[in-house]
């Protein structure tokens, strides 16, 4: 979504805002404006803008490359999403598998800690 600041009811900061109380969900969006000012890119960026873009001479010929990151931006996010949620699963999977299997099996990270100890583990040595 491109969001113009100046709306004629409100502005980008106030839409959004009021996005976020409705409990709404928010779509990627970049904001552009007829000013450009620092302190409102930095708000609008603190609630979610993937850009901020000024309306001069040079935003037509901008916009396309800019659409184009945020784009490559987003589904780069959604790829590292689906990683994560894959992993998280193949983890609970491993765990439920370690949990119900009558070897003796500890799992400890690279910083010597037991991270998982098995059922048959605490047996073996009374743990």
């Amino acid at each position: 979504m491109i969001l113009d600041y100046s709306l004629p009811d409100m502005n980008g900061k106030e839409f959004i805002t009021a996005l976020q109380h409705k409990e709404q969900p928010i779509p990627p969006f970049i904001v552009s404006t007829g000013r450009g000012d620092e302190h409102i890119a930095v708000e609008m960026m603190k609630l979610g803008a993937k850009d901020y873009l000024v309306k001069n001479k040079y935003f037509l010929e901008i916009l396309p490359e800019v659409l184009k990151r945020v784009r490559n931006e987003i589904e780069n996010e959604n790829k590292l999403k689906q990683t994560e949620d894959i992993l998280r699963l193949s983890n609970l999977r491993n765990l439920a598998m370690i949990a119900n299997i009558s070897d003796v099996i500890g799992i400890i990270g690279t910083d010597g800690i037991m991270k998982y100890k098995s059922p048959n583990i605490e047996k073996w040595f009374g743990w």
